[in-house]
């Protein structure tokens, strides 16, 4: 009797742990919108308020992530300038680059690399961002250097 109580105060602390991380902010959603459509104007807002420029949806994704895989060079520039992780990680393994990559914005490709953006971490799959450019023909939109890196 007296181990199950013991297990109470453990399995009670992991709830909580589970619910605090599973809990995105208050303006989280909207940042991660303003990145897929390209609003700077209010990403720009919500950063004042203090949002985030990290913040993930469940999946692991983030603005930068989403701005990179619609080619919003704006937005993204945005993130960098307010010190965005460029080396953060989805559930998936996959990075801003790898989603960059994958559509072929060479120009994007390009900032992430200048901030320092890792180009071998592998996904999940087990790809990195040189297998994906070069899986939807897109190696040749990023630049020369890029596999060697």
């Amino acid at each position: 009797m007296a181990k199950r109580w013991t297990l109470i105060p453990a399995i009670a602390a992991l709830l909580l742990a589970f619910s605090l991380q599973a809990a995105p902010g208050k303006y989280d959603r909207d940042m991660w919108e303003a990145a897929i459509i390209g609003d700077t104007a209010t990403m720009e807002e919500l950063l004042d308020k203090g949002v985030d420029p990290n913040a993930a949806n469940r999946y692991g994704k983030s603005a930068l992530m989403f701005a990179a895989e619609e080619g919003n060079e704006e937005v993204v520039e945005l993130l960098i300038r307010k010190g965005v992780d460029v080396n953060r990680r989805s559930v998936a393994g996959c990075t801003a680059l790898t989603f960059a990559a994958e559509n072929g914005n060479a120009n994007i490709v390009k900032m992430l690399l200048a901030q320092g953006a890792k180009v071998h971490p592998k996904t999940r799959a087990g790809w990195d961002a040189v297998m994906i450019a070069t899986r939807y023909n897109k190696l040749e939109s990023c630049p020369a250097d890029f596999a060697w890196r």
